[in-house]
């Protein structure tokens, strides 16, 4: 099958010549001709053909086509890949040329890059990373040259790549990859410039967002207190505020605990930001915070989904200080079903054996909600309450739901 093919492509070679020329015995040498004389297909064609050759006489022609901006663009792009694939080094200026050069052809520009990148030519770092800094050029080109940079731990370029991480005005996809390679080669040396960039608020929200994503995965101290401001501006927007809160979780540092004590304690604030900020509790519990968490959970007003959040930060708190009160909510059938859930998971959770009767009370009322239902019934298993074993039992036969009923059986088997 090989050698059909290499025929018929020989064939099409031979083909394209002028009428009365004969083909040589040296196929590289035809190759060549038609690569200066043939025409536009022909020579893409034989471009392609010499990449394949092994033989370094194919090296000046096809160079001299890529440094031709006059020729045509597809014979240019083949050029380009052949000299790669013979691992042309004296290619490699006319492709760094090529590359750094804004008038040319995008494509083609993408193209020299990612040749370079295969052919390793780390020479070309200091062209690229200077190139890197012009924020009027293309970004696809841009991004190009930032892969090509990252496969090179070359701390020279950190310059350059902090001239385009801290302009504002530069495209924010052309920002995201130099903020990943600037902190992989400069690491803490960068904080300063996230910081600067965190609390300018009229930069783009996916740059200050994908910084608080770098510093999630390593939360450093001295970054912090910009963190803090982000997290308790309520201008600012709630899903960068959500992600400097998450940053201040994982990093556990306990000067966040009263900035998020505030905002949790804020009714006017947005109640997913307070539900973020209500997580940090457990990991740095603040002084004030049952008297917070007390505000939150027993005020009707506030939003259910937070009460419901509140519950699963007290029950992590192992706080029973407001078992009394959670045990009056759960039983009020006024209240949400989801937040008496919450809070019969609570009492269960908590071990609040006082709970016990009042579990068995409302359970025997048989609450609508499939969930609250469940709720309880895993409560009063974790209590060890066997006053309710007669209802449980009742419940993993005749609960018209599976979940109910797999619960029942297994709080029976563990009581």
């Amino acid at each position: 099958m090989t050698y059909r093919v290499f025929a018929c492509l020989a064939l099409t070679l031979v083909l394209a010549r002028p009428p009365g020329l004969p083909a040589s015995s040296d196929p590289v040498k035809d190759l060549i001709f038609d690569l200066e004389v043939g025409k536009k297909d022909v020579r893409i064609n034989a471009a392609r053909a010499l990449g394949n050759q092994d033989d370094d006489r194919a090296i000046p022609p096809l160079t001299e086509i890529v440094r031709n901006a006059k020729e045509n663009k597809d014979l240019r792009r083949e050029a380009i890949m052949a000299l790669g694939k013979l691992e042309a080094k004296d290619a490699v200026q006319p492709f760094i040329d090529l590359a750094v050069n804004p008038s040319e052809n995008q494509e083609l520009r993408i193209t020299a890059i990612e040749v370079l990148n295969r052919m390793k030519a780390k020479r070309a770092v200091k062209d690229l990373s200077a190139a890197l800094e012009n924020p009027k050029d293309k970004d696809k080109v841009r991004v190009a040259m930032t892969a090509f940079l990252s496969a090179y731990a070359d701390r020279k370029i950190v310059p350059s790549l902090k001239l385009v991480m801290e302009n504002e005005k530069d495209d924010w996809e052309i920002r995201l990859p130099v903020l990943d390679l600037a902190y992989r080669l400069d690491g803490k040396n960068t904080l300063q410039s996230f910081a600067a960039i965190l609390l300018n608020r009229k930069d783009d929200r996916r740059v200050r967002f994908h910084i608080l994503e770098i510093l999630a995965k390593e939360p450093e101290k001295s970054v912090v207190p910009a963190v803090i401001d982000v997290a308790g501006d309520a201008k600012d927007r709630d899903d960068i505020r959500i992600a400097a809160i998450d940053v201040l979780i994982k990093s556990g540092d306990r000067r966040a605990g009263g900035p998020l004590l505030a905002v949790a304690d804020n009714p006017k604030d947005e109640w997913k930001v307070r539900a973020k900020a209500l997580q940090f509790f457990p990991v740095s519990p603040p002084k004030e915070w049952p008297r917070v968490m007390e505000r939150i959970i027993f005020n009707p007003k506030e939003k259910d989904a937070l009460r419901v959040v509140a519950f699963s930060v007290l029950t992590a708190l192992k706080g029973t200080e407001l078992s009394p009160q959670a045990i009056e909510l759960m039983k009020n059938a006024k209240e949400d079903d989801e937040v008496r859930a919450a809070a019969a998971a609570y009492l269960g959770d908590c071990r609040v054996k006082d709970a016990g009767r009042a579990l068995s009370d409302v359970l025997g009322t048989t609450p609508k909600k499939a969930y609250f239902r469940e709720a309880i019934v895993r409560a009063l298993g974790k209590l060890r309450y066997t006053g309710a074993r007669e209802m449980i039992e009742y419940l993993s036969r005749r609960d018209d739901d599976v979940s109910v009923r797999k619960a029942a059986r297994e709080v029976l088997e563990e009581m």
